[in-house]
């Protein structure tokens, strides 16, 4: 039966690796260890009695020991022998706990790696800021310990959202690969009530898909671009303005530099728009009470691939593709009121010619 242990030891003010270590130990621990979920942490000095014992009697003892004592939690060289390369406090216990492989826990591992052994930091990351912590509230390393420990929990939960998503992506996303004037853009659709879903769809795990469009069961409707795809949505957004105001049964805004605006139109509330951010929100979290979008799901998404395609309207498109444009103001192509980018290059391209003048 494996050692009751009734105390965790560390150094005073434990980096981040010590606290990931304690919070593996509190939350995957209780099997390997009984009663570590509730064992107090005590913060020793290098000439603390601790370290005069060795790890490993201290451990039979009900003592275990984080990042120090060289035991087989403590990554750093003792008398001539050789650090544990590639390790730190954190994933030695996870190895120990039989988590190291857990998927929820990677980018937790990876960040603590290379914050502990590359000194790679930000100012506002979790390991800088429970140093600051330490500062503000010497008295209460508990403290620092807690608040670490609830913002690893948000961390996990936002992995095991992540990775529980998946199933679901695969078995009810909607994928099609559009073939643009820049290439291929990869677009996905689905509906869906997760908060992780732009995410996972954007990752690599997702297909690092150029778009995403989500609807929730309330009807409302997102519209995002991948962050670190060259699409844009500027074209999408005056599209759907104007579809959005039609299927309201009524016009009132058609200028194309008004419809691109960044913001709320007053004319079509249903769409808020940031340009910077490609995102074309029909409500949000923060924004629950927008009423859903009049346009039904499956033309939102046919108007978003149109718009991001290289395709021209089906019945002229011979003449686009000849650069000249066709819309009179006695047959207007419903294209051209659209405003896109494609077939405003034709219009200029020709934009001489008599026969083309609205």
């Amino acid at each position: 039966m494996p050692n009751q242990i009734h105390t965790i030891v560390t150094h005073d003010r434990p980096h981040l690796d010590e606290l990931i270590a304690i919070w593996l130990l509190r939350k995957f621990g209780e099997e390997l260890f009984p009663g570590v979920g509730k064992a107090p942490v005590v913060f020793s000095r290098t000439k603390s009695n601790y370290y005069e014992r060795s790890a490993v009697d201290l451990e039979k003892e009900g003592v275990l020991l984080l990042g120090v004592g060289h035991g087989r939690f403590d990554e750093h060289p003792d008398n001539g022998s050789l650090a544990k390369e590639g390790e730190c406090c954190a994933t030695l216990v996870a190895e120990a706990l039989g988590v190291r492989d857990e998927v929820r826990l990677q980018k937790i591992f990876q960040f603590v790696v290379n914050n502990d052994l590359k000194g790679t930091f930000h100012p506002f990351d979790i390991a800088h800021l429970a140093k600051q912590l330490y500062g503000r509230f010497p008295d209460c390393p508990e403290c620092v310990i807690d608040w670490v420990s609830v913002a690893l929990e948000a961390k996990y939960w936002e992995q095991d959202q992540f990775w529980s998503f998946k199933e679901e992506y695969d078995s009810a996303a909607n994928k099609v690969e559009i073939v643009s004037g820049d290439g291929v853009i990869r677009l996905v659709w689905m509906v869906t009530e997760s908060e992780k879903s732009r995410g996972f769809a954007f990752s690599k795990e997702g297909g690092s898909q150029d778009v995403f469009i989500r609807q929730s069961s309330s009807g409302n409707v997102q519209i995002f671009g991948n962050p670190r795809s060259a699409v844009t949505l500027s074209d999408v957004v005056k599209v759907i303005r104007l579809e959005e105001q039609r299927a309201g049964g009524e016009i009132y805004e058609t200028d194309w530099s008004v419809l691109r605006q960044d913001g709320t139109l007053v004319c079509v509330e249903e769409w808020y728009y940031q340009d910077e951010g490609k995102m074309l929100m029909n409500g949000s979290l923060t924004a629950p009470h927008v009423p859903p979008s009049k346009i039904p799901f499956d033309r939102l998404v046919s108007l978003v691939v149109t718009v991001l395609s290289s395709e021209f309207e089906p019945v002229r498109k011979d003449k686009c593709l000849a650069e000249v444009c066709s819309s009179k103001r006695n047959n207007p192509c419903p294209w051209w009121g659209w405003g896109l980018y494609r077939c405003r290059k034709v219009r200029s391209h020709r934009y001489q010619e008599p026969s083309l003048t609205q």
